[in-house]
């Protein structure tokens, strides 16, 4: 079995879904920008309410930072480390000296609304947030070039129709300008050295059966076979090179 984990979100996940029977994953962090991740634990008032304990605590690892803490524990287990950055889409917000991570599950805990003043917000994609991104993706580029695990990006290109060919857009607007604002995070990724996937565009078909519902980022199973595919070989070369 090939033990394998993940700092991503539900590209990563749900690639590793299909290979329930063959892989383990040993770590599974979500919700976590890698500007979050480096910032160190952000001092925030209130509590957390929300009724699902997965979702509770990764609003609690984003508030301390604790992705590299977390891959460093199981790397020595892992035989790859798989990274993909679809939870950076929503920006971060600047909370003292330390981010948080906007995500659905943050705006539901009842956090932001015990912040005063209220937090700020910084978009995806902005010079600021790319910047602020970029320093932080060396500090997990070197963490992960330490484990002597292949950190592997999954870099899918969103879906802007679905198998039926109804044409899809995303909170506003178009797929074309996502995939445009994503294409410099991962140009970033492949500079510092981490093995990004990019999948062809013709793969790019979102699945309105999909598990979590019709989104630019669920795609259809072809996807991930795609993925589990070139994940293996990358497993395979690094595991060659070190015999």
């Amino acid at each position: 079995m090939t033990t394998t984990s993940i700092y991503g979100s539900c590209v990563a996940r749900d690639t590793a879904a299909l290979k329930s029977g063959a892989w383990k994953i040993a770590n599974y962090t979500a919700r976590q920008s890698m500007i979050s991740a480096v910032s160190g634990r952000a001092s925030v008032e209130g509590s957390i309410d929300l009724e699902s304990a997965f979702q509770t605590r990764m609003v609690q690892a984003d508030i301390a930072g604790t992705a590299l803490e977390d891959l460093q524990k199981v790397s020595e287990d892992s035989a790859a480390i798989l990274i993909d950055i679809m939870d950076e889409r929503l920006g971060v917000y600047a909370a003292g000296n330390a981010y948080l991570t906007k995500t659905w599950e943050l705006e539901k805990s009842g956090i932001l609304q015990h912040q005063t003043p209220p937090l700020r917000h910084i978009e995806f994609a902005t010079d600021e947030h790319f910047d602020l991104w970029f320093a932080a993706a060396q500090q997990v580029a070197a963490a992960v070039a330490s484990y002597d695990v292949p950190g592997i990006v999954l870099a899918p290109p969103l879906a802007d129709h679905d198998l039926d060919g109804d044409p899809l857009d995303y909170m506003g607007a178009s797929v074309e300008s996502w995939n445009q604002r994503f294409d410099r995070y991962y140009t970033a990724l492949e500079q510092l050295g981490l093995t990004v996937l990019r999948p062809p565009a013709t793969l790019a078909v979102a699945d309105k059966a999909h598990q979590w519902g019709l989104a630019p980022f669920h795609y259809a199973p072809q996807m991930y076979e795609w993925f589990i595919a070139e994940i293996e070989r990358a497993i395979a070369e690094h595991r060659a090179q070190r015999a």
